[in-house]
């Protein structure tokens, strides 16, 4: 293990009001646009980044949080504040670091605070109109005189690469390409250069010596020399790359395609990318290796540009195995679906009169299989719904094209996902989204799944529901522990903490609504023949005072042709008008958690 930033607290800074988060070695930052991603990577640039001048250190009133009036004539500060641990057993590290220890257990903590503040015995407190003047400090541990400085930050510092990068122009530039500081690294003996140079000369001749070239080169001497005259003219001329033995480094480029060697602007954006990535870490690498930090806390801001899925997945997976701190903002789903579980970091902007706020998965309680489970589970598609403002939680395919097209508006204009979990353990699901961690609103809808026992009607969906409000709330699944033969009763208790069930199946509640007519439609468009819809047609004719047996041959035809399938077919046909009355409350439910969500 390394160094890593394990806390983050931030007040009064852009979006940030009070923000306190823990972060794990890895941390994958989600959040939707304008919540604060770019903000929270610069709070810790404040601190850590050796290449920001203390200008920038120094802030402006736009810098302090929105909800905050008049805030320098007020005196309020700004506080960013980040505890590191993972560095003892690192000598550099703990030398730098040891005097900034804040807890000294198993695994020691030091503290670094960014403080912009009023400086003391001026401004509006000693009668004076004008705002404070203001200006930072940054120190570690409790002792704002123990000072936190460049000496120190170059040994750990935080290099960012941001998003709006232009990795082409970047490589193509000699000043700004990530080339440089590996060839600038390089030992090459001076006979060599001079030999490669004096045959680089002979190339250069050979080519420049053709009569076209050198009536080129003639004509554009001329017409310089007619524009500015000869005083002015710099004497140009036309080669392959610089003889001088001294620049000849500097003329090596990047080329791709192997021996076609095409040049970097005839590739595509993406292969720029990685190319600028990889030459960036191995800079890094060798700056580490030749003991010139101790560490890098590497940030990036969407790493996923221009990339194609197999290309952000492989990326990761390479930074994932390099021993340093990394920190990403990715709107990708494809990172996140291999990011470790203990990773994500969620910033949610919840308005004026709170500013954003992060949750993480560090400190969730999760067994090992949930881990696993859970990892398995956030593939591309389903690792949405740690990007969504609220969740709705169904067990298959069935209910994932069903409900959107009964919800009465689009789900995605309100941040909805809507996830299968593929079958009904919810649980480490409700863990991931629920309050002690991610904090995300969600609900279950569950089949209610009755059978008779000696004429007593039971629900395992009761069981299954009331397993999953222990993990809210233990006191009142006790409870309704013993009322689970009051059916009506415990399915609405089970609503107000967001766990909906259907009377039976989603289909038979489907045909109980209403829809009967539609089914039998679909039936026939999914090419059944007329003895079978016959049948069919009998059993829904009988709704919504279905028997067992009606129910049983409604299944038994559906699951001919796979229940994902006939709901998908369905869907197209089904509007709010007939929709199940637990879809409706579950919907409503959710709408009403997200608009109150940070209140």
């Amino acid at each position: 293990m390394t160094v890593y930033i394990s806390r983050v607290h931030i007040e009064n800074f852009r979006n940030f009001h009070e923000l306190d988060v823990s972060l794990a070695e890895k941390a994958v930052i989600v959040g939707e646009n304008g919540a604060g991603k770019t903000n929270f990577i610069h709070a810790l640039r404040l601190i850590l980044d050796p290449d920001l001048p203390d200008s920038a250190r120094r802030l402006k009133e736009d810098d302090f949080w929105d909800g905050l009036e008049a805030p320098m004539q007020n005196g309020t500060e700004i506080t960013i504040s980040i505890d590191l641990q993972g560095f003892e057993s690192n000598e550099s590290l703990l030398a730098i670091l040891s005097d900034y220890i804040v807890d000294v257990g198993e695994h020691p903590s030091a503290r670094i605070t960014y403080k912009y503040m009023p400086l003391p015995d001026l401004g509006a407190g000693n009668g004076n109109s004008e705002e404070p003047k203001y200006d930072f400090v940054i120190y570690g541990g409790s002792d704002p005189t123990n000072i936190f400085g460049y000496q120190q930050r170059k040994w750990m510092p935080l290099q960012m690469l941001p998003a709006l990068r232009d990795a082409e122009a970047d490589l193509e530039s000699w000043r700004r390409s990530p080339l440089r500081p590996l060839v600038d690294r390089l030992k090459v003996a001076r006979e060599d250069l001079e030999e490669a140079a004096g045959k680089i000369q002979d190339a250069t001749n050979a080519l420049v010596d053709t009569e076209e070239i050198r009536l080129l080169s003639t004509d554009i001497e001329k017409r310089l020399e007619d524009m500015v005259g000869q005083f002015h003219s710099v004497s140009p001329s036309l080669g392959i790359a610089s003889t001088d033995a001294l620049r000849l480094l500097r003329s090596l480029r990047i080329f791709v395609d192997g021996e076609r060697q095409r040049a970097i602007g005839d590739t595509s954006l993406g292969i720029c990318n990685v190319l600028y990535l990889t030459l960036l870490v191995l800079e890094l690498e060798r700056k580490e290796a030749a003991g010139e930090r101790a560490c890098t806390i590497l940030a990036i801001e969407e790493p996923e540009a221009h990339l194609h899925p197999h290309l952000q997945r492989l990326v990761y997976h390479d930074f994932l195995r390099r021993e340093s701190c990394l920190l990403l903002t990715t709107h990708s789903p494809h990172i996140v679906s291999v990011s470790p579980l203990r990773s994500v970091v969620l910033l949610r902007d919840y308005g004026i009169t709170t500013g954003s706020k992060a949750t993480s998965t560090v400190k969730a309680v999760f067994n090992d299989a949930e881990v696993q489970d859970l990892e398995r589970y956030l593939d591309a598609t389903r690792a949405e719904m740690l990007f969504a403002r609220g969740v709705i939680l169904v067990e298959g395919d069935a209910e994932r094209y069903v409900v959107p097209a009964v919800s009465g508006f689009p789900l995605d204009q309100r941040g909805i996902s809507i996830c299968s979990v593929q079958g009904t353990d919810f649980a480490p699901y409700c863990k991931l989204l629920g309050q002690q961690s991610l904090g995300i609103p969600f609900v279950v809808i569950t089949d209610g799944d009755p059978y008779s026992v000696e004429g007593t009607q039971i629900y395992r969906g009761v069981q299954r529901a009331t397993g999953l409000l222990r993990l809210q709330n233990p006191e009142v699944a006790s409870q309704l522990d013993a009322l689970s033969e009051h059916w009506v009763a415990v399915r609405k208790r089970l609503g107000e903490f967001g766990i909906y069930l259907s009377d039976h199946e989603l289909e038979i509640d489907l045909a109980n609504s209403g829809n009967g007519k539609r089914m039998l439609t679909t039936l026939e468009e999914l090419g059944s023949g007329p003895k079978r819809r016959s049948k069919f047609e009998t059993a829904l004719s009988k709704a919504p005072d279905l028997s067992e047996k009606e129910i049983m041959e409604i299944m038994r035809i559906i699951e001919i042709y796979g229940k994902g399938r006939f709901a998908q077919r369905l869907a197209s046909k089904l509007d709010e008008a007939t929709a199940p009355k637990y879809i409706k409350q579950a919907i409503r439910h959710l709408v009403k958690a997200m608009d109150g969500g940070g209140k």
